[in-house]
């Protein structure tokens, strides 16, 4: 084959086709942008997390032990830490903790969690101290806090002010440190530093508050042996109910499944809509391929008769729409830069971090590769009638002795108005067309129902999505002091003014079956008012339990079967009446009630509380009630309404930027399509339609008949787009949200939302076919007929 002769044949081709080249750039630069725009994300979040910690000395597991638990406690647990397997390094680190703190965001919302303040001084080598930007000159009250806080309209300069026990204290912010264990609002902590002077200010404040602590941090040589650390102070702090109140654990693998969760669940709709674009770029150039073909049927013939081969042919078509795909997968990579700049950096801040995105050479190759082949294969399957085609048969234009096609609608025999019936008799002449057509209107819906879905649940309705990222949505978390104190305080909470209810909720790390399992304890789960539960019961019986979906899949255990729960070496066996799922369980709960976790340890004693409160009571007014009237029976309460909605609002600005823009991408590709379809409409029927101007048909008639034959299409395709999208959009949710614990997701989705989306993309066909048929004007009929 000549290299030669088949490279001008392809610039011929694109000489004679420019619209509906550029109009298939374009829709390859779409899809290579998205496709980039996630694998930037997926390769290079990773990446950010794993350079970040390197850069940082972040430690690989972190325990707070309060000065409340005593010398040989502390001193037991850091044996503990010391003598665990893997471990490299440790370091020992004076702070103020607590154990729940409160500020509000510029930007709206509360933070309810931890927070402990650090001596810059005193920082130590794991974790360091590290300013993003400029500073601000110190004073006696500043304070340097987490990136993250950035986003929620904090500035350098300006005060902010936090709540602890019904006191309150202003610092001034002095700058931004970018922190990966204790920088996001997703890991249960935020760790602020101040200069030494403001420091010793600071702790002179809180001599009557529960505030002084250690932080005990260790480098291990892998994640597992971090995670093993966690599990095991988590068991032996159980042994103790006190000591949850007191003793707070952290480790490098769930602070890395936090941070990179917004990054990847981003990549992966940015991949999977780019998948859905490239689906549709490719059925266009399949389309445009076979139209091509018979356009130029006769310029094949002519070609063949002088001597080429169809191979060379079949190259000139093929190499054409590679050059396409080449011009617009490099432009679209190009622009994918420009978008990953704001856009990562957008997600990277939301956890905290500073991401600044170098080009990645092979990143590009990959993207560009992904898009050739599947351009290349496309191309080459749909050339090969070219082979087949006699060249005969070629110079008559396609025309063999006779056709054999039926004849829909003939118009001697079927009533109706012309116009009208001309159309339905377009739709069936071109039936490939059409269907091709019917197959992108139907990505295009589905892509849009599933967008639509995962706004409408993140940034409009966010009931299902706090329920599945929080758990159980109570309004206010106590811990008492004591389980004494807890028992009085739920008789005298449930007769509270606007509290509808108080339940005991406990915590407590087990065994199942050899593997780690969290443990949600309470005394009647009926109460709850929401159920993690998505398949079976929660436990009724001291000899039941339901447990999460992830811990299920591991055990390779289902509804019916047994498993055995162990603490402090001793066990017993349970049914299994449910699976449940819950982010703040990473699907590892076993939930029992107080009489089964006393089958295995019976001293054990509930000391955390659940309030809940009526329609419009405002939860900060009645903490400082609650914390007023029973401050000696309290050890620690927080807003826990409030930290569930902080850590969804992570995930809201990721979802409303990316929904924006896969709706502007959609319409793109519609309006491209429709325009390029039309306009190869107008050429194959020029002569059609010169014969109809010339009978007495208007330029508005012909404008009408086009559109109306892509309104069934148009129909037909936005409903079973819509319909799978219906049905399918909660299973591909829960494959994003699997790695997260969440093993069935049911967002809401109103049934009146399929007819709304199917008849915007109806509506947009019919506007754009029309805007684009209007070319009809310029028909000869003397020139067409000619």
């Amino acid at each position: 084959m000549s290299v030669k002769n088949v490279f001008m044949l392809a610039v011929a081709n694109l000489r004679r086709h420019k619209g509906a080249g550029i109009s298939l750039g374009l829709i390859v630069l779409i899809a290579a942008m998205l496709l980039n725009l996630g694998l930037l994300g997926a390769v290079g979040g990773t990446a950010l997390i794993r350079d970040k910690i390197n850069e940082l000395h972040t430690q690989s597991a972190a325990v707070f032990m309060s000065d409340e638990i005593g010398v040989n406690s502390k001193a037991d647990l850091v044996s503990t830490i010391k003598n665990s397997a893997g471990v490299t390094a440790t370091q020992a680190e004076r702070i103020l903790y607590f154990a729940s703190a409160a500020f509000d965001f510029k930007s709206g919302g509360i933070y309810s969690n931890t927070i402990f303040f650090e001596d810059v001084n005193n920082a130590g080598k794991m974790g360091r101290f590290q300013l993003i930007g400029k500073s601000d000159a110190t004073s006696d009250d500043s304070v340097y806090v987490p990136y993250v806080l950035k986003t929620k309209g904090y500035k350098i300069g300006e005060n902010i002010c936090i709540t602890y026990r019904g006191s309150k204290y202003s610092f001034k912010i002095a700058g931004f440190t970018e922190d990966i264990m204790f920088g996001t609002l997703d890991t249960g902590g935020l760790r602020f530093f101040m200069p030494h002077k403001a420091y010793q200010n600071f702790a002179q404040q809180l001599d009557d508050h529960m505030a002084p602590a250690v932080m005990f941090s260790a480098q291990t040589k892998t994640d597992d042996q971090a995670a093993a650390i966690y599990d095991t102070i988590n068991k032996k702090t159980a042994q103790n109910p006190m000591n949850i109140m007191m003793v707070a654990t952290f480790s490098i693998d769930i602070v890395k499944l936090a941070d990179s969760l917004p990054i990847n669940i981003g990549a992966a709709m940015e991949i999977a809509f780019a998948f859905i674009v490239a689906l549709v770029a490719l059925l266009v150039m399949r389309f445009r391929i076979v139209n091509s073909i018979e356009q130029d049927m006769q310029n094949i013939g002519a070609l063949q008769a002088v001597g080429y081969t169809s191979r060379q042919v079949r190259g000139g078509y093929i190499l054409q729409f590679i050059i396409i795909s080449l011009l617009g997968g490099a432009v679209g990579i190009g622009l994918s830069y420009m978008m990953a700049v704001p856009h990562n950096q957008k997600i990277a801040a939301e956890t905290g971090l500073d991401w600044s995105e170098p080009f990645n050479l092979s990143i590009a190759l990959i993207s560009i590769a992904i898009i050739l082949s599947c351009v290349a294969l496309v191309a080459f399957l749909a050339t090969k009638r070219v082979r087949r085609l006699p060249v005969i048969v070629a110079l008559r234009g396609g025309i063999t002795t006779h056709s054999f096609r039926k004849n829909h609608f003939p118009l001697e025999h079927t009533r109706g108005p012309l116009n009208l019936l001309l159309s339905m008799k377009s739709t069936f002449v071109n039936l490939r067309q059409n269907i091709a057509l019917v197959l992108i209107l139907a990505a295009v819906s589905f892509a849009s129902v599933f967008i639509f879905m995962m706004y409408y649940n993140f940034n409009i309705n966010d009931t299902v999505m706090t329920s599945t990222l929080g758990g159980e949505t109570n309004d206010i978390l106590i811990g008492a002091s004591s389980s004494s104190d807890e028992q009085s305080l739920l008789k005298e909470l449930a007769q509270t003014k606007n509290v509808t209810q108080a339940i005991d909720f406990g915590y407590y790390s087990l065994d199942a079956d050899g593997k780690t399992g969290w443990g949600r304890i309470t005394a009647d789960f009926s109460k709850l008012k929401n159920s993690n539960i998505y398949a079976g019961r929660y436990p009724k019986h001291d000899n039941e339990t339901a447990i999460g979906g992830a811990l299920a899949e591991r055990l390779h255990k289902g509804i019916g079967d047994t498993v055995q729960l162990s603490s402090n070496g001793v066990s017993r066996d349970y049914l299994i009446t449910g699976l449940a799922q819950s982010i703040n369980t990473l699907g590892k709960g076993v939930f029992l009630t107080d009489a089964g976790i006393r089958r295995i340890t019976p001293g054990y004693e509930p000391v955390t509380i659940y309030v809940y409160l009526t329609k419009g009571t405002s939860v900060p007014n009645m903490m400082n009630t609650i914390r007023s009237q029973y401050s000696s029976q309290i050890s620690t309460i927080s807003n826990d309404i409030a930290t569930t909605k902080s850590m969804l609002k992570t995930y809201e600005s990721v979802v409303a930027g990316f929904s924006l823009l896969v709706f502007v991408v959609m319409g793109m590709i519609v309006i491209l399509i429709l325009a390029l379809i039309t306009g190869t409409t107008l050429v194959r029927r020029r002569q059609e339609f010169g014969i109809e101007k010339a009978l007495g048909f208007t330029t508005w008639q012909l404008i009408r008949q086009i559109s109306a034959g892509f309104l069934p299409v148009a129909v037909i395709g936005s409903l079973a787009g819509g319909i799978a999208g219906f049905y399918g959009a909660n299973p591909l949710m829960s494959c994003l949200f699997r790695s997260m614990g969440i093993m069935k997701v049911n967002f809401l989705l109103s049934v009146s939302s399929l007819p709304i989306v199917c008849a915007v993309i109806a509506l947009l066909t019919l506007l754009i076919s029309t805007i684009a048929a209007s070319r009809v004007r310029k028909i000869s009929p003397c020139a067409l007929v000619s």
